[in-house]
């Protein structure tokens, strides 16, 4: 089969499009930024010795001094992971993944947690592909005997549609118990209390609203593709056709 790369200004601004968009949702779905907890402090000590301390004559016997600092952080929650310090003596922030719960009660992972993590899954996997077939349509225009871009526009919808239903009914895990530790006592579904909205939640939301008019944008780099010209230029023998 010959291959003819064929790159207009909308199927370029489609293709880009689509890469952007996938990438971002995934980078967005994975981070634990979902939920920024309360702050919260904590002490750390540090032994001042004699080798910390060149400005203090050698001559003389130093004695080790301890010195105190207070800090503070977040404890972040995401999708299916969160990230917390796990012991008051350790500055060491721990992040691990809670989706091996999947099944279980709803203060151990969310109920609504677990639909919104597969709904996302189906939803990434579809947008996933048509990163594939925004790649592809530089060189392949047909895939079962239908149009590539109207049938990736097609499935950007859909999985526009099973992030929206995912996004939406995340907040109504904020109900659990397992929030109160991040965000206190007073959290309820759709209510933060002392939480605030992390970027990765606004990222997802911003990129799913994005997915709809680039769905549509499919159906202009079809048409873009599909001019008389693009046939005179392959008549003419040529495998590499920029048109605006």
């Amino acid at each position: 089969m010959d291959c003819y790369i064929i790159v207009t200004c909308y199927s370029m601004l489609w293709t880009i499009l689509t890469v952007i968009l996938t990438l971002s949702t995934l980078y967005s779905l994975t981070s634990t930024k979902w939920l920024i907890g309360s702050e919260r402090f904590y002490e750390e000590r540090y032994v001042i010795t004699a080798q910390t301390r060149p400005d203090f004559p050698s001559e003389l016997e130093y004695r080790p001094e301890t010195e105190v600092m207070t800090r503070s952080y977040n404890p972040t929650i995401g999708l299916y992971n969160r990230c917390l310090r796990t012991s008051a003596q350790s500055d060491y922030i721990s992040c691990g993944s809670f989706a091996s719960n999947i099944g279980s009660g709803h203060d151990v992972f969310p109920i609504s947690w677990q639909v919104s993590l597969v709904l996302s899954g189906v939803a990434s996997l579809l947008l996933f592909v048509t990163m594939v077939f925004a790649l592809l349509s530089l060189c392949v225009r047909d895939f079962c005997r239908k149009s590539i871009f109207t049938i990736s526009g097609l499935i950007q919808v859909i999985s526009g549609l099973f992030y929206s239903v995912a996004i939406a009914i995340y907040p109504l895990g904020w109900s659990s118990s397992k929030l109160h530790y991040f965000c206190g006592t007073q959290v309820a579904a759709f209510k933060k209390d002392q939480c605030s909205i992390g970027w990765a939640y606004i990222g997802v939301i911003i990129c799913t609203l994005c997915i709809f008019p680039t769905g549509m944008l499919s159906i202009k780099a079809d048409r873009a593709t599909s001019q008389d010209e693009i046939e005179d230029e392959i008549l003419k023998g040529k495998r590499l056709i920029c048109i605006k």
